[in-house]
């Protein structure tokens, strides 16, 4: 089974991966407050994203790295430039091929949420950068986006790249539409914490 996140022995060491990662996109985020959400069966493996991330950023980085996006959205040109203002990190389950459900996208039950479309490009790159191959060759992850207005999203691989484009009926109607479940970190409930 392919993840892309390497297995690390400690806190530390998955930090470190992801500082390392993040430098190439000229970020040098603080992670030292950062919390975990507690694991389930399921959803294991971290992703992280930090402070400062924009969409028009990861898209220069996964060129540089002979790793296009084709991004077929019009109209919100804006949210481009939208730096995420905190960094967090969730809880994912880092498999190549998305398998969850999409019915998340109507209905999500805290703490549980599906990826949205710049969690799922930097899990994509990550993936790309450590095995060499993409996500999503047999299956489309269908995103739910609040930097494209909430407005549902799909992202698979061509062959040449990734293509993000809007979710039609005609598509969302294929049996290899999935979604990317996350599990996140309320801050009201400690109880979910890994320090």
């Amino acid at each position: 089974m392919l993840t892309g996140f390497p297995p690390a022995s400690s806190k530390e060491e998955i930090l470190t991966d992801w500082y390392q990662f993040f430098k190439l996109f000229g970020l040098s985020p603080d992670f030292s407050k950062l919390k975990f959400p507690v694991p389930s069966k399921e959803l294991q493996q971290v992703l992280v994203m930090a402070k400062g991330l924009c969409l028009s950023r990861v898209f220069e980085v996964c060129a540089k790295a002979n790793f296009p996006i084709h991004f077929t959205i019009t109209d919100c040109e804006s949210s481009l430039y939208q730096n995420i203002p905190n960094n967090y990190a969730v809880r994912i389950r880092g498999l190549q091929q998305a398998v969850d459900s999409t019915d998340m996208l109507k209905n999500p039950t805290a703490p549980i949420r599906c990826m949205n479309m710049l969690e799922r490009l930097v899990q994509g790159l990550k993936f790309f950068l450590e095995q060499g191959m993409p996500l999503d060759t047999e299956t489309i992850t269908c995103c739910s986006d609040k930097l494209t207005a909430n407005c549902v999203i799909t992202t698979e691989w061509s062959g040449q790249g990734t293509i993000v484009t809007w979710c039609t009926k005609n598509r969302a109607a294929k049996d290899s539409v999935r979604s990317r479940a996350m599990l996140t970190l309320p801050p009201s409930n400690k109880a979910l914490m890994v320090q």
